[in-house]
């Protein structure tokens, strides 16, 4: 005899429009909770850094990052492009941006 076996979704996780993965019903993107993972931080201490998510989100969002490390990862490594060229940009114009300036600069990356 076969035993049937039900799947339980999880359902910490969901994807914005530019298929970034958040934790679901927080700002908490998965490639943050992967930059503190890298940085070593444990499980319990990504529940003392980010209060607001249970521990069950956060082993929710470890484990989206372990299945999807190469794509996280990748996004991971483009904001750090994104940031480190405008620091340069920053330096070279003498003067520092507005959020609102930052923000713009954003958006057009995220349509792709």
């Amino acid at each position: 005899m076969i035993a049937l076996m039900m799947v339980a979704p999880i359902n910490h996780i969901a994807l914005d429009e530019s298929h970034r993965a958040f934790v679901t019903g927080s700002g908490v993107r998965i490639s943050m909770l992967a930059r503190d993972v890298r940085a070593g931080m444990s499980a319990g201490d990504l529940a003392a850094a980010y209060p607001q998510l249970t521990l069950a989100q956060i082993h929710a969002g470890l484990s989206y990052y372990y299945d999807n490390q190469t794509v996280i990862d990748e996004e991971i490594a483009g904001e750090d492009t994104l940031v480190e060229r405008s620091r340069e940009e920053v330096y070279r114009a003498g003067r520092s941006f507005s959020r609102s300036e930052l923000e713009a600069r954003r958006s057009p990356r995220r349509a792709s």
